[in-house]
């Protein structure tokens, strides 16, 4: 066998392994999202519903879940691996390191576009604009709009991979995130 091959083998194996860290992760996060919709429709939407600041904070909902999806990829990735030893014997794996980071980030990036593909898909709605940080007729200090939620998953995300490479304690991975994700 080749060094090509092994190579082939061993990426094709992690990018395997990869999803199957985070198929945990989704699945949580779309039982969470679909246990919400259920409560809402079962007891008439959002208790905070008559208050006029938060007449719409329904629109919020489908945008979490990209953003939520970011925040526990690199915690899931890289500290959940740290935490159990499997970082070190995946550094024995005969590939360069920036290999193994580039496909961790690949395979964080192609579960986002994932999810962002399902909330246009299903759970948007028509009050979200592509064009507009927040419609005219929807008065609210964070802006509804694709683009900023996009880019704030996408943060989110970086400031993940980069906490939890960071900190070794997943705890304080978890806050540095968090601070870093507010900036």
């Amino acid at each position: 066998m080749n060094v090509w091959a092994i190579k082939s083998d061993a990426i094709r194996w992690l990018v395997w392994k990869e999803n199957r860290l985070v198929m945990p992760l989704f699945a949580s996060l779309v039982g969470v999202i679909a246990l919400v919709a259920i409560l809402q429709s079962l007891f008439g939407g959002s208790s905070v519903g008559a208050v006029p600041m938060f007449r719409d904070s329904n629109a919020y909902f489908p945008l979490l879940f990209p953003v939520l999806m970011a925040a526990g990829l690199g915690l899931v990735l890289i500290g959940q691996e740290r935490e159990q030893g499997t970082l070190d014997w995946l550094r024995t794996l005969p590939l360069k390191p920036r290999h193994l980071i580039a496909i961790k980030f690949g395979v964080s990036v192609a579960w986002i576009v994932l999810s962002w593909a399902l909330v246009m898909l299903f759970g948007a709605g028509q009050r979200i604009s592509w064009t507009e940080i927040s419609p005219e007729s929807f008065n609210q200090s964070i802006p509804l709009s694709y683009p900023f939620w996009i880019l704030q998953s996408v943060w989110v995300l970086l400031a993940g991979f980069y906490a939890s490479w960071r900190f070794a304690s997943a705890f304080k991975g978890i806050i540095a995130m968090l601070a870093l994700s507010a900036i």
